[in-house]
Order: structure tokens, then C-alpha cells, then sequence
């Protein structure tokens, strides 16, 4: 990644903190394990630097860790264009999840499956 900033990296995923929204790191695809019904089913995402970038695959584990280090992440829907800040919760586990219109929404689990 060029950068004129520091690259910080977590797991697989590295990213540079940058304020451009199009070097932004937007989650494109998830996989969910049965019944992939809630957040907390997702297991992988697929995400790319910004909204058209080369796609690549994280735990949900590497994500959570990323976005809990202070990085933006935010979710992008190549059907329909929709797009929320994607943060992290807890029920025992950390999970990844969708804030929209100021409240937990569920936009993840509304993009494709890879």
C-alpha cells in the first residue's frame, strides 16, 4: 500500500490511516455459518481499499481486532450502493455489526455470500 502515512497491521489485513474515503477499507462480502441469520454468524469477510479494490479475505477475528485498534471499516453493497460503519459488540463473543441512521442495523448480512 503507498501511503504517505504509517501502514498499521493487524493479522492479514494492513491499511494505512488515511482520511481519503477512497483508501478507506470496505467489507464487499461475507460468509456465514448456519443459519446465518445474525451478526454473529459471520465467520469471513471479503474487503477491499475502497469500494472497486482487489478483494481480500479476513477472519472475522483479524476484523474485529483491526476495527477494536481504532481503524475505520465501513461496508459497501455493489448492488445496491449502500453503505454503513461497520463496529464490533460482544454477547460472550466479538462480532461485527452495522451502524445506520445512528443504530445497530444489519447491512452486513444484506451483502453477497462468497
Amino acid at each position: 500500500m503507498v501511503s504517505n502515512n504509517i501502514a498499521v497491521g493487524v493479522g492479514n489485513l494492513t491499511h494505512a490511516k488515511l482520511i481519503d474515503w477512497r483508501n478507506m477499507i470496505y467489507i464487499r462480502r461475507v460468509r456465514v455459518a448456519h443459519p446465518g441469520t445474525r451478526n454473529e454468524h459471520i465467520t469471513e469477510v471479503q474487503y477491499s481499499e475502497g469500494t472497486y479494490g482487489t478483494p481480500h479475505a479476513a477472519t472475522r477475528a483479524s476484523m474485529v481486532t483491526y476495527i477494536d485498534n481504532g481503524n475505520s471499516v465501513r461496508t459497501h453493497n455493489e448492488h445496491t450502493g449502500a453503505q454503513a460503519e461497520v463496529i464490533t459488540r460482544s454477547n460472550g463473543i466479538r462480532y461485527l455489526t452495522t451502524i445506520a441512521n445512528g443504530r445497530e442495523s444489519d447491512n452486513l448480512l444484506s451483502l453477497p455470500r462468497f
